[in-house]
């Protein structure tokens, strides 16, 4: 466990660091070292770091005997565009690793950058975006390419964000859930942005996902069994129902739009939770779509909620979400049922 505790120690003291109104100047040179660390430590794992590591180097040794067109037309385009480039030049998986690695905390870098304490943003998502980037490389990079389009959703740039989602459901066809956002709330309701949205659903429906719902049904009734979802789903219950108790205290911190989509993030986190007890394929289904909230719980506990606590009380906070996430990691690599792919953890020879 010492390579991933030595990373998250790292993120941790750059965010106390930055507490102290002396280092503050430093912020940016901070999470700009994080985004550059994280991203070569992920990038350089051994390839047999993660459940599906064999699965993605099957895939990617197979794309030599495929034309491009045919090779983005099988899988998300935008992963499978990437892999065919890169066998075109090389058989060594590494390459994409390293690219998946960058795009991915590129993207996250660029989201934790415009919270409020950007390195102690960075440290909250960390430990499980670790976890998910080895795991679900396509879906990791979605979902940080969404947390980065909360930015403009955040303040009504609708235009902005639909690009973006368009970008990361390229990379994972399950981002499109997302759009979701675009929906106005009744006191602003537009008839021509529903029927925008609603050519933009079914277009990206009929594009990148309705030729995949046979082979999703079959894969989440039968072979992706999980026993986890409830748990993994009350990680990110917690950020929600906090965020719902202490709305009144910091709703005069928030504009009108920030106060809509957190609300409606929120919302949709406990809502998400009770269909996992509904059906079978709903609890795997959602033990996937989960990974999508950790954004939302980056928002709330590193931004949003931060923003009601003054003076030393700032700290305890602080420690206390950094201790809890510690907790939370060191548990799931002891007593996860796959913590034993992620252990011990290698890094890549070089021949």
């Amino acid at each position: 466990m010492l390579p991933y505790f030595s990373i998250l120690s790292f993120s941790a003291l750059t965010a106390f660091l930055i507490y102290d109104s002396k280092y503050r100047k430093y912020d940016e040179v901070f999470i700009f070292l994080l985004f550059i660390l994280v991203s070569l430590f992920l990038g350089f794992r051994s390839i047999e770091i993660g459940p599906d590591w064999f699965s993605y180097k099957e895939l990617f040794q197979n794309q030599i005997n495929f034309p491009f067109i045919h090779s983005i037309t099988i899988g998300d385009p935008a992963y499978f565009g990437l892999t065919w480039i890169v066998r075109r030049f090389t058989d060594d998986i590494l390459y994409v690793n390293i690219s998946m690695a960058f795009i991915t905390m590129y993207f996250y870098y660029m989201f934790c950058k415009f919270q409020k304490y950007s390195t102690f943003s960075f440290f909250i998502g960390l430990p499980f975006l670790i976890l998910f980037i080895i795991n679900f490389p396509r879906q990791a990079a979605a979902m940080t390419i969404i947390a980065y389009s909360m930015k403009y959703i955040l303040v009504g740039s609708k235009k902005e964000y639909l690009l973006f989602i368009l970008l990361a459901t390229l990379f994972h066809k399950t981002a499109i859930v997302f759009l979701v956002l675009l929906v106005d709330d009744l006191e602003k309701f537009k008839i021509r942005n529903f029927l925008l949205l609603s050519v933009a659903m079914i277009s990206f429906f009929l594009l990148f996902v309705s030729k995949y719902i046979s082979g999703y049904i079959l894969n989440f009734s039968t072979y992706m069994q999980s026993s986890a979802a409830h748990l993994k789903g009350m990680i990110y219950l917690l950020p929600a129902a906090t965020y719902l108790m202490f709305y009144k205290q910091i709703k005069h911190e928030m504009s009108s739009e920030e106060a809509f989509i957190i609300k409606r993030l929120a919302m949709i986190i406990i809502f998400s939770y009770f269909l996992i007890f509904l059906h079978p394929f709903l609890y795997n289904a959602m033990d996937r779509l989960f990974i999508y909230f950790l954004p939302i719980e980056v928002l709330i506990f590193g931004n949003y909620l931060i923003r009601a606590i003054k003076g030393n009380q700032l700290l305890m906070y602080m420690s206390m979400i950094i201790v809890y996430k510690f907790v939370l990691f060191f548990v799931w690599l002891s007593l996860g049922n796959k913590s034993t792919f992620f252990l011990p953890f290698k890094f890549y020879t070089l021949p």
